[in-house]
């Protein structure tokens, strides 16, 4: 008597870091972390292949979004290489198994898809000699532990669309703007000029422009390790007639609710 209608959301999983410790103040450490990351094994593994692949905070669906612009994709080879530039090689000496670097991420209690996701990501990192351990922590704690910044890094969902705003709200100056909601002390001119042009320029070619800029600038000096845009699902009674249309943003049916139409009853034939 049910259907079950999927839909891809503006939020995304990704794992925040601590900027303000080492190695996560290095962008060549967040470059490798992000080089590191099969984004589709973990869409396949963890989300049974609902999801898509996300390389950074701005919403792909973006009217100024330039594809063209290359993003981040599964090479461990080069997160190896990024991670010896940026001087972090296995110790061997070390005590437990030999690894670069070892963090500790932080996750709420009660979230079964984000342990999933956590889990393959300690995998795939584990592959190139990185050791994330976990740390499972009540909700009320895990926002005052952002707040406060006792943390290594924590694995969250984060909205990022569908305007720049939302990046915007969480990756802009936490010196220029405190009290904001970057609490993770990400800090690039450069971006923050881009945004401030983004959000006051009334040029669509500059817009455009500096968009483009800014996804490069983004990907440069990644801010987190940006996982995979996820999917939901609304349960509806199948004696409604659903009308999604797949050109929305996003194609959520309950955004054309008002358009749904009570199935006629079937009408059975009486032989004579």
């Amino acid at each position: 008597e049910v259907r079950v209608v999927s839909y891809g959301r503006r939020y995304q999983y990704l794992l925040a870091l601590n900027l303000k410790k080492r190695p996560f103040n290095s962008p060549l450490a967040r470059r490798a972390l992000n080089a590191a990351i099969d984004r589709q094994a973990l869409i396949q593994n963890a989300l049974q292949g609902h999801g898509v692949p996300s390389t950074g905070p701005l919403w792909p669906k973006h009217w100024a979004y330039n594809t063209s612009v290359a993003a981040y994709r599964f090479d461990p080879g080069l997160a190896v290489s990024l991670f010896n530039s940026a001087g972090l090689r296995t110790d061997k000496k070390s005590v437990g198994p030999v690894a670069r670097f070892r963090f500790t991420c932080l996750i709420p209690e009660n979230y079964n898809v984000l342990e999933r996701v956590a889990l393959e990501v300690q995998k795939q990192l584990y592959d190139v000699g990185v050791d994330m351990q976990f740390e499972v922590v009540p909700s009320r704690q895990f926002n005052s532990r952002i707040r406060e910044g006792r943390f290594d890094a924590m694995l969250i969902d984060s909205i990022s669309g569908p305007t720049v705003g939302r990046s915007y709200m969480f990756w802009r100056s936490a010196k220029r703007f405190p009290g904001g909601l970057n609490f993770f002390g990400y800090e690039n001119p450069e971006a923050e000029r881009l945004f401030d042009l983004i959000r006051t320029s009334t040029n669509e070619i500059a817009i455009q422009s500096a968009f483009s800029r800014l996804q490069e600038t983004l990907l440069d000096d990644p801010p987190a390790v940006f996982l995979v845009w996820y999917e939901r699902s609304r349960a509806v009674r199948r004696d409604f007639q659903i009308v999604q249309d797949p050109r929305r943003d996003p194609s959520d049916p309950v955004y054309s609710m008002w358009r749904w139409t009570v199935a006629p009853e079937p009408k059975l034939a009486v032989a004579r």
